[in-house]
């Protein structure tokens, strides 16, 4: 047999002394189930009277060993309730016996439960509505709404219940409990009708065999007692309509599951005919029922969960966004449709510029116009760049000018052949190669963004120092001065004292450099 996770705080002074006065909360269904222990025998005796004192709310049954002498070992407590089908505490208390002159270690309380009763253990620490094991007064048979099936299963027959029965299912307001295995159990609380709930009902399905199985995750939190016990589920499940009932399935755990907080229907055998997968939900009337799916939108569905319609106001809902749309995309257009015609319009004015630039341009290459000292301008096919120059001489048959280079692109561009650095002097032709006079916004481009000048490497300089210039002159670079509160001796001589150490450099003599701080370099 093996022994039950149970409460982890100890048998405190108490429950000791409610235990010894024989306050019991056994209920006479679980008296019944108490075994009868046959035998004469020490340990036997002993059993029997530890079940007749009975036990408290949530504790064991105590076997109390008082005799002041005799020896009883744990592992024979414990052989006695696995042939008895007892669980047991492996935490259990010893006292030292007297005998024949010397002690021995004997065990002095133990503690078990039958069996069959640790069902009313389990339902102690699981329930949350103030009930007690006493009040599971009947067996009967109700629907267990199953998280990890997702839908109800019908437990059949051995569902203890704190209410009444009708015709065999749990009726009215209560608690349950159903021992499916030896360590799971099914745990549920609410209104029930016929065996199945009406309104809210609280569910739990519990592992004994888990640490910290008597507490849900808020009941961790709240009393900082850390396990791994399932959390309450719940259902808040509506009435009957057309032979289909609406439910929401809430998870309590410490995150929310997939289908957590929605709605879906169950038949009246508590079989689930429309998974939980809607916001909000609404009885079924008709053979339909209106709910709203993932995309937050009404619709009409029948009792297979197939869509059918939208209703009417989420018609109205797509009929509003439709205009809001067309009127989004009204104003787009006509945004569009200005920003066509500005572009245009600049487009246009751009253009008329260019046109007009150009005009000008072939009016400045006139040579008659040209005379030393002008300034001639030679804009580049792309518009962008210009070279400015000064005319310095005509040739000759007045064909070609000298011209100086005022401002260019680039020091290291050549234009036929000549390079472009400021200053230079090349002959151009006076006929049809782009030489105009320079107009007065051909003048400014040019220079902002002249780039005539050739720019020259730098020129790395190694400066070479002496080391010994920069040593600290005052220490000559050994970062510490002779003390002069005691002139290097250490010790300190007043009039009113005796000698004694220094109290400025530590009796060392010397301190540290305070022009360098002690870095023998200078500042």
């Amino acid at each position: 047999m093996n022994t039950r996770k149970h409460f982890p705080y100890g048998f405190t002074i108490l429950s000791l002394l409610i235990l010894l006065l024989g306050l019991s909360t056994v209920s006479p269904m679980a008296q019944s189930n108490i075994p009868v222990i046959s035998g004469n025998s020490w340990e036997a005796k002993h059993f029997r009277e530890a079940l007749l004192r009975g036990r408290s709310y949530r504790k064991y049954y105590q076997f109390i060993n008082d005799d002041k002498s005799k020896v009883i070992t744990a592992e024979t407590l414990k052989e006695f309730c696995r042939k008895h089908k007892f669980d047991y505490l492996e935490d259990y208390e010893t006292k030292e016996v007297k005998r024949f002159g010397d002690f021995t270690t004997s065990v002095y309380k133990f503690h078990f439960v039958p069996e069959s009763l640790w069902i009313d253990y389990v339902f102690e620490w699981t329930d949350r509505t103030e009930a007690k094991a006493g009040d599971l007064k009947s067996n009967g048979s109700a629907y267990f709404f199953n998280p990890d099936v997702g839908g109800f299963v019908c437990l059949r027959d051995h569902v203890r219940w704190t209410g009444t029965l009708t015709d065999g299912w749990v009726d009215g307001v209560g608690a349950g409990i159903y021992q499916l295995t030896d360590h799971i159990f099914y745990y549920f609380s609410g209104i029930y009708q016929n065996g199945f709930p009406v309104g809210h009902a609280r569910y739990r399905i519990i592992d004994t065999t888990k640490d910290g199985w008597e507490f849900s995750p808020r009941e961790k939190q709240s009393t900082r007692l850390f396990g791994q016990g399932a959390p309450f589920h719940e259902v808040v499940l509506g009435p009957m309509h057309e032979g289909m009932a609406l439910f929401q399935y809430i998870d309590n755990g410490e995150s929310r599951k997939e289908g957590s907080q929605l709605y879906g229907y169950a038949n009246q055998n508590g079989a689930i005919i429309i998974k939980p997968t809607y916001q909000t939900a609404s009885s079924f009337s008709g053979g339909k029922a209106i709910v709203q799916n993932e995309k937050e939108e009404f619709i009409y569905i029948d009792k297979t969960g197939t869509f059918i319609d939208y209703t009417d106001r989420q018609k109205k809902l797509f009929d509003r966004e439709k205009a809001r749309q067309d009127s989004l995309n009204l104003a787009k257009e006509r945004e569009r449709m200005l920003a066509e015609q500005k572009a245009a319009e600049e487009q246009r004015l751009a253009a008329a510029k260019e046109a007009n630039l150009r005009q000008r341009i072939e009016a400045n290459k006139n040579t008659r116009l040209w005379t030393r000292g002008s300034r001639l301008c030679y804009r580049y096919p792309s518009g962008n760049e210009y070279v400015l120059a000064t005319l310095e001489e005509w040739n000759s048959n007045r064909t070609k000018v000298k011209v100086k280079i005022v401002a260019s692109p680039s020091a290291t561009r050549t234009l036929n052949g000549d390079l472009l650095e400021k200053n230079n002097t090349m002959w151009v032709s006076a006929r049809n190669e782009g030489w105009h006079l320079a107009l007065d916004e051909e003048i400014e481009i040019a220079l902002r963004n002249d780039e005539s000048i050739r720019k020259q490497e730098p020129t790395r300089q190694v400066i070479v120092q002496d080391e010994r210039s920069k040593d600290c002159p005052e220490c000559n670079g050994r970062g510490v001065k002779p003390c002069s509160s005691c002139d290097a001796t250490s010790i300190m001589t007043s009039w009113f004292s005796d000698d004694k150490i220094c109290t400025d450099c530590r009796g060392k003599g010397q301190r540290r450099c305070f022009y360098c701080s002690g870095s023998g370099r200078k500042r």
